[in-house]
């Protein structure tokens, strides 16, 4: 596959030169990058060209690689096609899915197209991404950039809060979000997260049985949590992956519902709860952050 480079044409779409000649976008390159940098935009609002400002913003976190995630093949239609154009669509579309942007070599990945080594540190464009899918981009680790196009706001609303991403359209960072706010629930996910075994998530049965007998324990004491922002603060504060943190907010659903689970011998102390209380007064002013208990089950 030979080489690609771009330069802008007059309607600002990228368009095939036979040299290496676009210069990083001034209004983008100046973007730091610390740690894993998340952004995000909204398609379906009326700013123009999403798409591009999307892939100025992947090539300006990248050094000479960046992945470009979409749900499939199928998917390149609309704005991507007619931003990309004809050629490097094709190209797109051949079995390694690689094309050059920037001198910068931009990998595709889909549900059938994983990746197959790590990112190294390496950018990637997730585009109109289902929630699950997302979900396993985002547990991608050794990311230097994550950064979002959505039409549905339900599909990244919780990656949103979970990550405190950046909206592409404002560029202010909001102040971070308090995700659970009884301190107690925060105190059982503190204990819960380093109890059980996060390089398989819940998947082992005795993790799960913690699982489910922690969550009947806040139930049954009165204590209000919301699955929906658990799944939040187990990836932000517990260092869960996005998939195996689902896998923990499904649990914690069940029992709200009052679903019959297997809770199998009983792990947590008697008085697991009156601790959790405690601590958590002695800690109210930490808002999400996690004291750090020593673990006695």
């Amino acid at each position: 596959m030979g080489m690609y480079s771009l330069s802008r044409s007059p309607n600002n779409r990228f368009k095939i030169e036979p040299t290496f000649i676009l210069k990083k976008h001034p209004s983008v390159g100046s973007i730091k990058t610390n740690v894993r940098a998340c952004y995000y935009l909204d398609s379906s609002s009326n700013v123009p060209n999403t798409v591009g400002r999307a892939l100025d913003c992947l090539l300006s976190h990248a050094k000479d690689r960046a992945y470009l995630a979409v749900m499939s093949k199928q998917s390149f239609h609309g704005p991507l096609a007619e931003y990309l154009g004809k050629d490097l669509l094709r190209q797109l579309k051949n079995k390694d899915g690689v094309i050059y942007l920037d001198r910068v070599k931009v990998q595709l990945i889909t549900n059938r197209l994983p990746l197959e080594t790590r990112a190294q540190k390496a950018p990637i464009l997730a585009l109109y991404l289902k929630k699950k899918f997302l979900d396993i981009i985002d547990a991608e680790s050794d990311v230097s950039a994550l950064i979002v196009v959505t039409k549905n706001k339900e599909d990244v609303e919780q990656w949103v809060l979970t990550r405190n991403a950046i909206n592409l359209d404002e560029r202010d960072k909001l102040p971070k979000y308090q995700l659970v706010k009884n301190r107690v629930v925060v105190e059982a996910l503190h204990w819960l997260s380093d109890s059980v075994n996060q390089e398989s998530g819940i998947w082992h049965p005795r993790d799960k049985e913690k699982t489910v007998q922690i969550f009947k324990i806040l139930k049954e004491a009165g204590e209000y949590y919301d699955p929906f922002f658990v799944k939040c603060w187990l990836v932000r504060h517990g260092k869960f992956d996005a998939p195996d943190a689902e896998r923990v907010a499904e649990v914690a659903q069940m029992v709200l519902e009052g679903r019959r689970l297997r809770g199998g011998h009983v792990i947590w102390r008697a008085d697991s709860h009156d601790r959790w209380r405690k601590e958590a007064e002695r800690n109210r002013d930490l808002g999400d952050v996690p004291s750090k208990p020593v673990i006695r089950l």
